[in-house]
Formats: C-alpha cells, structure tokens, sequence
C-alpha cells in the first residue's frame, strides 16, 4: 500500500519514514500524516523530537504511555541520527518493538542510509511504510501522477476541492518545484473562499503568467550582457513583491531547459522529442534554442550547477531564498 492509499482510506501504518531529496514534499506529507493521526489541537499526544533531541529514552518515556483522552498518541521525529550512524541500537530497536499499538511515529529524514542497521530492522517491521520522495523530472507519468495527487491532497487538507484536469491545469503552469506550488495554492484558496472549489478560471486569473514572462525577459537580457535591463526587471519583480522562491525556481528551470536543447540539438533531435526530455513546451523550443545561443555550453551547464548548489543551500543550511536569486543573478552577469 502506498502512502497516498493510506491517506485516502484514512488507514495509517504505525510507522512511517518519508525520506529523499524533496524535502518540500516531505514536510507536506508530514503535516498531512500528523494531522489526520490525531487531532491538530491535541497537544498532550503529540511529541515533536528534532536532531540530538531524538533519544531512545525520549522515544520511550512519551512512546510508552497510553493516550491522554484520546486515541493515538504521535512522536513525529525529524532529521534524526538514527539512520545515518553505524551501530546495533539494539536498545532503540528494542524499544521500537515494545511500542504499544496506540503509539505512532513519523521519522521525516533527507538522507538514510540504507545498509545501517536501524533501517534494515525498520524496513522488515510489519508495520512500516517507506516514502522515497526524490525530485521528479517530470518525464515519466508516474511522477506527474504523484505530484498531482499531492495538490488535491493539499487543496482537501484546507477545504478546498480541487478536480485532476485542474490540478494539472496548474502543474504545468508552475512547474513541479513544491514551494512555488504550494504559494499558489495558498493564493488561490484564499481566492476562491467560502466557495471551496478551484476552477480553471481561477487559475487563468491567479496563477503565474507575467512572472513567467519577465523571468525569460531577464534571462534573454543575460545572455545579451544587458546587466541594467535584467536587474531592473530582477527590481521591478521584487518590487511587485513576486513570490522570491518562484523567481530562482524558474531562473534555474529556464537554465536547465537552454542547456538541456543545446545538448539535443547537437545529437539531431527533433523539436516533439527535445520538448519531452527537457519539459519545455515544443512552441517554446525555437526561442530558448536562440536564446541558449548566446551563452557557450559549459557556461550553461556551469550555471545549471551553481543553481541546483544554491538550492541545495536554501534548503539544507537555510540560506535566504533572495540572497540565492541575487548570488545567481551576479554569476550569470559577470562570467560571460
């Protein structure tokens, strides 16, 4: 059974680890999972257990209890060192064993590893349910299904409805980064209201477009070595107060895409197979083609690097999501 299985029926296995590169997608699936195990308000069965925090004995003291007026109690740990350090922790398993069955735990982690032992004992325990959650290409119909899946499971997670064809109505208007579509879909449930329905309409209304559109301004102005024209636009963006995580989201995605057809080009391809490796839209082809022309192919690929880097940093070490749109921003401009 999969995870989104086990959302829809409302049928949870006792342990759950989501883990992968999609840290993103992990905290949504966490809040989701923390919220539909016990009540959001039921404070005195919750426990929260981060990094050195997560001990064998804080697993047990609040683990071992039975629930306070209610039905399950949750530890809901994240990034621990569990998974990650070489050891029996015959006295952790132990204790993961002796749980009782109104005992559930959320383990939110980037990395495992999965040749340690707590893993291996983790992932033969009968009541376990592994998550991989990897950034997705976007290129196997799997991975649209999941990240479609998530947006509905989002939209109903706040009262909102959302129908399959719009949600990927929206998935291919912002692209498949989690924290650009989850600020969307922020918007557009403030937006809709007490009415709780997303529509096409809605999207046409709130959802992207003119970022888009100066994003590829800004990027055309790089490659031409315009610096005052692509930090005014970078001004003008920030000054209209555009989502900052959208900005880098699509500088790195429009990089990606020129560096990508560049490559197909040189292998003969056709524009309809250069469109379904790279993501981009085959009418969008002949333009990102020109504009990649500006730039020399290691550039492109150099900057491909720095952004997923600077990513990287946002999301691990916390740096700012503005300051890494800027750090980018001077790479292109001053490494021609």
């Amino acid at each position: 059974m999969t995870l989104e299985d086990e959302i829809k029926k409302n049928r949870f296995s006792r342990f759950q680890i989501l883990c992968g590169e999609e840290s993103f997608l992990i905290n949504g699936y966490r809040k989701i999972l923390e919220g539909k195990i016990i009540p959001k308000e039921d404070e005195l069965n919750r426990l929260v257990l981060s990094g050195k925090e997560a001990t064998a004995d804080a697993l047990a003291e609040f683990g071992m209890m039975p629930p306070f007026m209610g039905e399950a109690r949750l530890i809901s740990i994240r990034e621990s060192e569990w998974f990650n350090q070489s050891g029996e922790k015959k006295e952790l398993r132990k204790i993961i064993d002796s749980l009782p069955p109104t005992t559930y735990v959320i383990f939110s982690e980037r990395k495992v590893n999965k040749k340690f032992a707590f893993y291996k004992h983790m992932s033969k325990h009968r009541d376990t349910l592994i998550t991989e959650l990897d950034k997705k290409d976007l290129r196997k119909a799997e991975d649209v299904r999941e990240i479609i899946t998530w947006i509905i499971q989002y939209a109903t997670h706040h009262r909102t409805k959302i129908s399959d064809r719009v949600a990927r109505m929206l998935l291919e208007r912002i692209g498949n980064d989690m924290y650009a579509l989850s600020r969307e879909l922020d918007k557009l449930i403030g937006y809709v209201g007490d009415r709780h329905v997303i529509r096409e309409s809605d999207i046409e209304e709130i959802a992207g477009g003119v970022l888009e559109v100066n994003v590829y301004k800004m990027v055309d102005a790089v490659g031409r070595g315009d610096a005052n024209n692509a930090l005014g636009l970078y001004r003008d963006l920030i000054n209209n107060r555009e989502d900052i995580g959208r900005i880098m989201y699509l500088l790195g995605m429009q990089f990606n895409q020129m560096y990508l057809l560049r490559e197909y080009e040189g292998r003969g391809m056709s524009s309809v197979d250069m469109a379904k490796k790279s993501g981009a839209p085959e009418w969008k082809i002949p333009n990102l083609l020109r504009m990649s022309r500006r730039f020399d192919l290691n550039r492109l690929k150099k900057m491909v690097s720095y952004w997923a880097e600077l990513d990287e940093s946002v999301k691990t070490t916390g740096t700012d999501r503005m300051v890494a749109a800027e750090l980018f921003l001077i790479q292109a401009l001053t490494n021609p």
